[in-house]
């Protein structure tokens, strides 16, 4: 179990990585196009995106560690425990969503504020798991690795996570 949830954090902070990392041309926006997405755009932008990249780190062992629970019970066909550490899976991502939305409150730059919203409203909208049903241990990287580099593409532009 514990290579399961230590995959699965490997895999959130590669998806965390990969996303902040983006240095190809085509995800690099032109000088005319660029916002400039800095943390000094606002006076509390650094504080902000500092405190969501700790969130992330944080967040990353808790969905990972209940991830990693239910589909060890899953792939084991322990259906009772399965179903209970789904639920709890489940709701360790609304939680860590809602924590997450929690700062959008903090940031006094509207596009901080909104990119967190919709980190958040991602994180919510895949807290089904429906995107891991059936997945192996073996296999759950890619589907898992997609679905966290979607939730967390908007504030690791905008925060230039690293």
């Amino acid at each position: 179990m514990r290579r399961t949830m230590l995959a699965l954090t490997a895999g959130f902070a590669l998806a965390l990585t990969a996303a902040c990392n983006t240095n190809t041309p085509a995800a690099t926006p032109s000088a005319a196009e660029s916002k400039s997405p800095s943390p000094s755009a606002s006076p509390n932008t650094k504080e902000v995106c500092s405190q969501i990249e700790t969130k992330m780190e944080t967040m990353m062992t808790t969905i990972g560690t209940a991830v990693g629970t239910w589909i060890g019970f899953n792939e084991a066909g322990a259906k009772a425990q399965a179903e209970a550490a789904k639920k709890e899976a489940t709701a360790a991502i609304v939680k860590e969503a809602d924590a997450l939305a929690a700062l959008a409150g903090t940031a006094t730059d509207p596009k901080v504020k909104a990119d967190i919203q919709k980190v958040a409203d991602s994180m919510k909208a895949s807290s089904d798991l429906k995107f891991l049903e059936g997945v192996k241990i073996a296999d759950f990287e890619a589907p898992f690795t997609k679905e966290v580099t979607a939730w967390a593409l908007p504030l690791a532009m905008t925060c230039n996570l690293k």
